[in-house]
């Protein structure tokens, strides 16, 4: 399915059409060892993700979002602009490599296409 969607730093503004996929929480957890030898797991929250597919960014589009990751910088996600336009959540990027690096053919230079992985700060 295609999702509308909207990432923004507040300054600068990307609205996106992409396949979206939430995928299971991200679980925290503390373990460790009481003094009487008992092994004990403390679960302390989890936090939302979402993995989008994107296609035909613009280079200056592309150039926001590979910023935002190179800086680790937490920017609004609004999931779903169609049906509820004012949730938004405040995730990272946390792509290990450049989110937007590849080109489409046979438009060189003009749009770029990837995956983008968001998580909830």
């Amino acid at each position: 399915m295609i999702y509308h969607f909207r990432i923004t730093d507040t300054v600068n503004t990307i609205d996106f059409n992409a396949t979206q996929i939430e995928v299971p929480n991200a679980l925290f957890e503390r373990s460790g060892k009481s003094i009487t030898g008992v092994d004990y797991v403390y679960q302390t929250g989890s936090k939302r993700k979402w993995e989008l597919k994107i296609k035909k960014v613009t280079s200056a589009n592309a150039a926001y979002i590979n910023a935002w990751r190179a800086g680790n910088t937490p920017v609004r996600f609004y999931p779903d602009l169609i049906n509820d336009p004012t949730t938004y959540y405040t995730v990272t990027i946390q792509n290990k490599e450049y989110p937007l690096k590849d080109m489409e053919v046979p438009i060189y230079n003009r749009h770029f296409y990837g995956e983008v992985t968001l998580q909830e700060v």
